[in-house]
């Protein structure tokens, strides 16, 4: 049972239920005002108050969003709606939203705020100041507007999903305001980003090393996403595996990375957010929106969504009997699992920190990850939870550095490679003479510069002249004294001929 949301002095006003709206005539107010917008009656509870009183948090929780309610994801589609917990953006107006574990877990948000004060994976305490009452949004006055989701929420239940906030707030009243407010520390560390009002998981990498694992950094991944989307929320992991031809576990340790990053023809990039390879290494590919989840099901967010709501791993697996997984993979798989329960799902409820299989989560008959019993699994990922501490389960040192090393990596160090071994290494000339091929280079150089300039002395105009007259050539045939003729003794030669045959021709008319 929480605390009430504001001072004690204010009281509760327009209550869950009140007000319905489905069978008031077209001329009343609020249909006019607002239109048809509480069919089953009002959502949450309202506390009407002065510009500036105190809101607080009804209970410990992370804060999820505290901004305007313009910049809430999604359209106006299901997926949309579903993903800012089916709240208007031009009517919420300024924003807080706080995940909590207690009673099965829950969202409260907190609308129409002049101001806030904390900021999203920040851990805040029931009773903690988190903002001040305002008339943000389409409001009729100033006054806070409380919604209670679980996060076991059904859409469909008439209220959006939402419950009577009053089993919440018990109606124990918050403490007085205190002059400053001390916060706690992110939870993510506040390296984790929002952008258009999605979550990106850009600490990742950092997690998971900090929990002992080992992680190579695919480059570019703190920005790939689908089509530059993050997440709605985070409420698990989904392991999966890659079905990749056995053949090309003798070539790498992850054969697929390659595809898991840009995608296939049918199914464009990325394709996960982890690539767990053969030695138990983990490969950061994305922080955003990677199409793995497919169509499915799981408790928390809605049916098909669990592409924004799920982090998704690839083991790198035939997925076929008999089953191939390494002893590092079997190994590490429970440490990765746990290091992201304890890193970013610590604000849900314990049933909903979700690891689950693809097999249990689609409704398209997948059957990965193959071999692995999910029961088992998530045992072993508690046994790693509860004991404790940091993880220390590194993959071991036997990767293969083709997998880690993008392609201009490779180019880079294959183009230095070369130019540093040719640099000292030695050749012998045509005299035998050993020289680098620096300074063969160089000497050749120099003797191509000398020959390009008598060339270029040889062919000036006048000279290039002579030298064509002068020209006979190998397919000379006019002969002169036994010698081939150059074009000049040519021409002499042609104009002697058609001399005698204008003078034969004189003479010729002449006679008759």
């Amino acid at each position: 049972m929480g605390v009430w949301p504001v001072p004690a002095s204010i009281k509760l006003g327009q209550a869950f239920g009140d007000h319905p709206t489905k069978n008031l005539p077209p001329t009343h107010w609020l249909i006019k005002q607002f239109g048809d917008y509480q069919p089953n009656g009002h959502t949450g509870h309202d506390f009407p108050g002065n510009e500036g009183t105190p809101i607080y948090a009804i209970e410990d929780g992370v804060v999820m969003w505290a901004d305007e309610g313009a910049k809430l994801p999604g359209d106006n589609s299901a997926t949309g709606w579903a993903s800012r917990w089916y709240l208007d953006k031009p009517h919420t107006g300024r924003t807080v939203a706080i995940e909590h574990t207690a009673m099965g877990g829950f969202t409260s948000i907190y609308s129409h705020l002049k101001s806030w004060v904390v900021k999203p994976f920040q851990k805040v305490k029931a009773g903690q100041l988190i903002g001040h009452m305002g008339s943000t949004g389409r409001v009729t006055g100033t006054h806070l507007h409380l919604d209670v989701v679980p996060h076991t929420y059904a859409w469909t239940n008439g209220f959006y999903g939402r419950v009577d906030p009053t089993p919440y707030i018990g109606g124990k009243p918050a403490p007085p305001a205190p002059a400053t407010t001390k916060t706690s520390p992110a939870l993510p560390p506040a390296v984790l980003e929002r952008r258009n009002g999605m979550i990106w998981l850009t600490d990742l990498a950092h997690q998971l090393r900090a929990q002992g694992l080992t992680v190579v950094e695919v480059p570019g991944w703190k920005t790939r996403g689908y089509a530059g989307y993050g997440f709605y929320g985070l409420g698990g992991v989904l392991h999966h595996h890659t079905a990749t031809g056995r053949a090309a576990f003798a070539r790498s340790n992850m054969p697929t990375l390659n595809l898991l990053v840009h995608g296939r023809s049918d199914l464009p990039g990325p394709l996960c957010n982890l690539a767990f390879g053969r030695d138990g290494t983990v490969y950061v590919v994305a922080a955003g929106w990677a199409n793995h989840a497919g169509r499915g099901s799981a408790p928390g967010f809605p049916r098909d969504q669990g592409n924004g709501w799920l982090v998704g791993i690839e083991a790198e697996s035939s997925g076929v009997a008999p089953w191939d997984w390494t002893k590092d993979q079997l190994r590490v798989w429970p440490y990765l699992a746990a290091a992201l329960e304890r890193s970013y799902l610590s604000a849900r409820a314990a049933h909903l920190r979700l690891q689950l299989g693809h097999k249990e989560y689609s409704s398209e008959g997948k059957i990965d990850p193959a071999g692995i019993d999910m029961n088992t699994f998530r045992a072993s990922i508690n046994k790693v939870l509860s004991s404790g501490g940091k993880t220390a389960a590194p993959a071991k040192n036997t990767k293969d550095w083709f997998d880690m090393a993008t392609e201009a990596d490779l180019r880079r160090i294959v183009r230095e490679e070369i130019k540093k071994n040719l640099r000292h290494a030695e050749f012998e000339d045509i005299n035998g003479k050993k020289q680098t091929l620096n300074q063969i280079w160089v000497f050749r150089t120099r003797k191509a510069e000398r020959l390009l300039g008598a060339i270029a002395e040889a062919v000036k105009p006048s000279r290039l002249a002579l030298t064509l007259w002068g020209y006979t050539g190998k397919t000379a045939h006019k002969f002169a004294n036994g010698k081939a003729m150059d074009a000049y003794a040519t021409l002499n030669e042609t104009l002697r001929h058609v001399d005698s045959a204008k003078a034969g021709s004189t003479n010729s008319k002449e006679t008759k």
